[in-house]
């Protein structure tokens, strides 16, 4: 990714250029050299070279005010852009400047309609001849966990924790793996729904300039700048906790259960659980760009050939602050899930984890913030 035939610091801390760092009023042109050209560029040139070119010479001014909005969430967006152009000292020098500011209203906390509708492609539960292997219908939802706990394993399957930790048998309809078809799809699927954002806030600011100087009549020089920061924020699915191993003297487990194992003669089962009690994880990115140029570039005639040549020294930097929040640590989560009665008759972590507090894990509403918190 060229920025008028110089290379451009990347933008993310994967490497990549983010395009919106370039000035997009000022735009001349893009060229593209399709495949692999990594003989000039080297090896991140493999696939092909995109090259933005400038309009060194835009003189005027022109601006641009966009706004827009989703019309069933009424999340909004707007983009305000000023550019402007001029030659100075009779033409022998040249001024760029521009400046964008861009921001969009996140659609968190809300489910689309096919989601409410449990509109899912599936793997046909219907095996009989004639019957598609794929299905994409309605009344779709997880067959493997609820929002408070679903037993998945043995003769108490399909049991499940609700709230405050009642206990109730789930209907799993027609199951296909992870998902079924009909029953209580509906109570299954509840917790994930509105947790993915459908769009992300963000917000992007940029500014970009630029002087060049014609020190003879083929040869310029120039220095340009340019500053762009970004930040987006975002949720993304719940995290689920599944096949956790829960056994018989787990101290938060409701009695008619342990007196079930008991019956049965089980001790322990595994638990998969959408831990609605939980907060969401999302993505929060920050960056902010900078980039600096110092360059001449001319041209000049020999032996009845046309030459131009180019040189230019390049800084730039990015700094990042990319974060996953929250972010559930799996390691405290499984020392504070296993809660054992005490000598004293306290609960406490079965596990010497320093720091550990027991967390209830059967139902909605009956974690601590205690527990949360670690």
């Amino acid at each position: 990714m060229l920025f008028d035939g110089q290379r451009s610091v990347a933008s993310s801390s994967v490497g990549q250029v983010d395009t919106n760092t370039f000035p997009q009023s000022l735009v001349k042109s893009i060229e593209v050299v399709s495949g692999g050209a990594s003989s000039v560029y080297g090896s991140d040139a493999i696939a092909c070279v995109v090259n933005f070119i400038l309009d060194k010479d835009y003189t005027g001014v022109k601006t641009a005010i966009e706004s827009g909005e989703v019309d069933e969430y009424g999340a909004g967006n707007e983009r305000f852009e000023f550019t402007v152009g001029t030659g100075f000292a009779d033409g022998q020098g040249h001024l760029l400047f521009s400046a964008e500011h861009y921001d969009q209203e996140g659609i968190r906390d809300t489910a689309a309609g096919w989601q409410l509708d449990g509109n899912v492609g599936i793997v046909n539960p219907d095996k009989s001849a004639g019957a598609p292997y794929f299905l994409v219908g309605s009344d779709i939802g997880s067959s493997n966990y609820t929002p408070g706990g679903l037993i998945v394993d043995g003769p108490l399957r399909g049991t499940f924790f609700g709230d405050g930790g009642a206990v109730g048998q789930l209907n799993f309809g027609e199951v296909s793996n992870a998902w079924m078809v009909g029953g209580d799809w509906r109570y299954a699927q509840s917790s994930m729904l509105g947790t993915n954002s459908l769009q992300a806030n963000s917000t992007r600011q940029s500014v970009f300039g630029r002087a060049s100087w014609e020190l003879t009549p083929d040869i310029e020089i120039f220095a340009q700048g340019s500053w762009a920061g970004y930040e987006g924020d975002s949720d993304y699915i719940r995290p689920t906790d599944r096949n956790r191993t829960i056994q018989i003297d787990n101290a938060f487990l409701p009695q008619t259960i342990r007196d079930r194992m008991v019956t049965e003669g089980l001790t322990s089962f595994r638990l998969s659980s959408a831990r609605k009690d939980m907060p969401l994880a999302g993505a929060n990115n920050q960056r902010n760009t900078s980039r600096f140029v110092l360059g001449a570039e001319g041209g000049f005639d020999m032996s009845g050939h046309a030459f131009t040549w180019d040189t230019y020294y390049q800084k730039g930097i990015t700094q990042t602050n990319e974060h996953q929040n929250p972010a559930w640590n799996f390691a405290n989560l499984s020392a504070a899930s296993d809660a054992v009665v005490g000598a004293s008759g306290e609960i406490v972590c079965r596990s010497a984890v320093s720091g550990c507090v027991p967390l209830n894990s059967f139902g909605v509403g009956v974690a601590s913030p205690e527990a949360l918190a670690r």
